[in-house]
């Protein structure tokens, strides 16, 4: 019940915020080989993708932990 939704809970944000880090190291370099200035495109695309990635996480693990 309620502490399968807490674990659900933590390894969706452990697993987002790891994968955050790793984007956020990983994007500039792209950039920067592409020739885009990094500190402009970094930071929207960062955000927008964290917020999807994190959100497909949290409901992939809910549901194979819940179901």
């Amino acid at each position: 019940g309620v502490a399968m939704l807490g674990l659900a809970v933590g390894i969706a944000i452990c697993t987002a915020m790891t994968v955050a880090a790793m984007l956020g190291g990983l994007l500039p370099l792209i950039f920067a080989s592409l020739r885009i200035d990094p500190a402009v495109a970094s930071g929207p695309f960062l955000t927008t993708s964290i917020d999807i990635i994190g959100l497909a996480l949290y409901l992939t693990i809910a549901r194979l932990l819940l179901l």
